[in-house]
């Protein structure tokens, strides 16, 4: 009966990382406020353990009798998931802290991307006006 409710536990993990990973493709709309508002916070959740609840709650679902502290640390999500993406193009990641590194890349790709898009969708321009930077500086003597 664990395995099966760990198996669904998975299932929704996968469901809910799709569209932060797909905001690249997906139309703009008002959906992506919910990406920047949850990707902070999912970081914020991994700050603890550099793991995320819903992949504690499944590997404890999975060991049910034998969940140490070690078994803990070797419990991962992303990893195999890339793993699996990444095979079709020879390429692995190996190590843990590799993927923490990558996934957080990702995140902050993803959150920015879903920024300007969102800005884009509310018709909110951002106006970068880099030839005025120095020129404040010269004014004051």
């Amino acid at each position: 009966m664990y395995k099966t409710l760990a198996d669904i536990v998975h299932f929704i993990h996968i469901l809910l990382c799709i569209p932060f990973f797909f905001t690249f493709f997906y139309k703009s709309g008002p959906w992506l406020i919910y990406n920047l508002l949850l990707i902070p916070l999912i970081i914020l959740d991994w700050h603890d353990d550099n793991q995320c609840s819903i992949t504690s709650l499944e590997y404890k679902l999975r060991n049910k009798n034998n969940f140490s502290s070690k078994l803990r640390l070797q419990s991962e999500f992303f990893r195999p998931f890339i793993n699996k993406i990444l095979k079709f193009f020879n390429i692995q990641i190996k190590t843990k802290n590799t993927a923490i590194k990558v996934l957080y890349f990702l995140f902050m790709i993803t959150w920015l991307v879903s920024l300007i898009k969102f800005l884009k969708f509310k018709y909110i321009e951002i106006k970068l006006n880099l030839n005025n930077v120095n020129s404040n500086e010269e004014k004051i003597y």
